[in-house]
């Protein structure tokens, strides 16, 4: 190689470095928020249905986006009370919960299953003899994680309404996070009865929902909504919204709300919320 090659090489990889050392410091001060997904299903695969969604979002808002994770609603309250999670999904009990820190601002509302709305399924195996919330008494029961909407608030709100006392009636409530997990429990007799939220019990596989009953079914609830960090710039807010509202829109979009299990995104209504929080302050249950 001659001088005049070696001098382009030399050159060229002077300026290729320079792109690289540039590129670099721009990805590092590139903005990260962090997603949170308040949920009770299992933690992998909801990361993984949430993927497209949440690289659409990062692709609008020209960020970086971290899918932040809590084992517990509880946890989850905490990292919105903290401000640790800019935006995301939460459930409409821990939603109630945090709204006197007034910490977040509710943007969106889900539809599931074509509805913003859901329910709590009462369920047993078919060979159980449970057929009603009274044929509970003296039975091993499985409930969610004590923040949970469906599968802890309103099932309280209905024993109560059945005079059924869950400390005195039942032989033992299970308590079970993570709803795939709280059917399975019934289904392999570790519990006799559970309580799970209508659109996780309804997506499990026939082989599963084949053997047991739903014997009680709630009125319908709101589920939570997506909510935002009040000191968000209102244009990354006025962003979020529109990227959630136009995913239906898109191929892509349509992929991605697939994917993560909703039909799309409404707008919320706060006020809505209101006989959830009446039913929350009645039972006062913490």
């Amino acid at each position: 190689m001659n001088k005049a090659n070696k001098r382009v090489l030399i050159n060229l990889s002077t300026i290729l470095l320079f792109l690289i050392v540039l590129v670099s410091a721009e990805a590092r001060e590139r903005q990260t928020y962090r997603f949170g997904y308040s949920s009770s299903q299992n933690a992998e695969i909801l990361i993984s249905r949430m993927s497209p969604m949440i690289s659409i979002m990062s692709k609008a808002l020209d960020t970086n986006i971290e899918f932040i994770h809590k084992k517990t609603f509880s946890e989850m309250q905490k990292a919105y009370i903290n401000q640790e999670i800019d935006f995301g999904i939460i459930n409409a009990y821990s939603y109630l919960r945090i709204l006197p820190y007034n910490s977040v601002l509710p943007i969106a509302a889900r539809i599931i299953e074509n509805s913003r709305e859901y329910r709590s399924y009462f369920f047993s195996r078919k060979d159980s003899g449970i057929f009603s919330i009274k044929d509970l008494k003296g039975m091993v029961v499985a409930l969610g994680d004590p923040y949970s909407t469906s599968s802890y608030l309103i099932p309280h709100s209905i024993f109560q309404k059945e005079g059924i006392f869950p400390d005195e009636d039942f032989e033992k409530t299970i308590i079970i996070s993570k709803h795939d997990s709280l059917i399975l429990s019934v289904l392999n007799r570790t519990a006799d009865a559970g309580v799970s939220a209508s659109f996780i019990f309804n997506g499990q596989p026939e082989e599963i929902r084949s053997d047991l009953r739903v014997f009680s079914v709630s009125d319908p609830f709101l589920l939570g909504p997506f909510v935002a960090n009040k000191n968000l710039d209102d244009q990354v807010i006025a962003t979020l919204k529109e990227v959630l509202f136009g995913l239906k829109e898109s191929p892509e979009g349509r992929a991605a709300l697939k994917s993560a299990g909703f039909e799309g995104f409404v707008e919320v209504d706060a006020d809505a919320y209101q006989p959830l929080l009446e039913i929350k302050e009645s039972l006062n249950l913490n």
